[in-house]
């Protein structure tokens, strides 16, 4: 894989679905700012291209609906690639970048465990 440049990037938010439409010989570019420890989900909305999320270093980090902790603090980019099995055409994308809901779990009072 040849080098991506987070400077052609379009920097994107956490929470905020991206849309679009990708050429299957480009590659569309998206960053966004991760915190080491942090957890996220990279949500597809559409299913007819790619999605990828790299590393500051270019590092592979998770594939299309996953969800993964961030490694470092850092620059992260999310690459979507449409698929060339429709016939070269383009394709719209749409995903979401979110931190998953954490349930609070509580413990049962003393009046339940009797």
């Amino acid at each position: 894989m040849s080098s991506l440049d987070a400077n052609i990037a379009t920097t994107i938010d956490l929470d905020t679905t991206v849309e679009g439409t990708v050429d299957p010989s480009t590659i569309e570019l998206f960053s966004f700012n991760g915190t080491e420890g942090q957890t996220l989900v990279l949500e597809r909305e559409l299913f007819n291209s790619g999605y990828t999320v790299y590393g500051p270093s270019n590092q592979f980090i998770a594939g299309s609906e996953s969800d993964f902790t961030i490694p470092g603090d850092g620059t992260y980019l999310v690459a979507v690639r449409g698929f060339k099995r429709f016939n070269n055409q383009p394709v719209d994308y749409s995903f979401r970048l979110e931190e998953p809901v954490q349930v609070q779990r509580s413990t049962p009072s003393a009046a339940w465990r009797k």
